[in-house]
C-alpha cells in the first residue's frame, strides 16, 4: 500500500459484527460502526460498514457490540450498473476500549436495583 493512498481511519463505536461466507468460501466480516451523521446512502441508518477480509477476519470477529476501535482501511469504489458503489475495507484493527450500549447498561443495573429494593432499614439486624 503507497502511503496515504486512499486511506481512511475511523474510530468508532462497534454496533454489530456479522460472519460472512463468500462465493469462493473464503470468511468475511461485516462491522457495523456508530456514526454521528446520517448517510442517505448507507445501508444501515446511523452507521457506517466495513469490510474485514484475510488475516482481519479473526480479530473482527472477536470483536463484541459496544467495543471501540479504530479501523485503518482502504476507501474503495466500483462501477456497476451505471453506479458508483463505494466501500472501507480494513488494512488494520486495533480494538480501543469498550463503552455499552443505553440498554446494556440498564440490563446491569437492574439487579444492582433489586439487590437494594430486598433490603429494608427492618431487616437490617443491628
Amino acid at each position: 500500500m503507497r502511503p496515504f493512498e486512499n486511506l481512511v481511519v475511523i474510530k468508532s463505536r462497534v454496533q454489530k459484527v456479522e460472519n460472512q461466507v463468500l462465493r469462493s468460501g473464503k470468511d468475511m466480516a461485516l462491522l457495523t460502526l456508530d456514526c454521528d451523521e446520517v448517510w442517505k446512502k448507507s445501508p444501515v441508518e446511523g452507521a457506517v460498514q466495513v469490510k474485514a477480509f484475510g488475516r482481519a477476519v479473526p480479530e473482527a470477529l472477536s470483536l463484541m457490540r459496544g467495543d471501540m476501535v479504530t479501523v485503518v482501511g482502504k476507501l474503495q469504489g466500483k462501477h456497476w450498473n451505471d453506479k458508483v458503489i463505494t466501500g472501507v475495507t480494513v488494512d488494520s484493527l486495533t480494538k480501543t476500549g469498550h463503552i455499552p450500549y443505553e440498554t446494556e447498561q440498564a440490563q446491569e443495573a437492574v439487579p444492582m436495583q433489586q439487590a437494594q429494593a430486598a433490603f429494608t432499614e427492618d431487616e437490617i439486624p443491628f
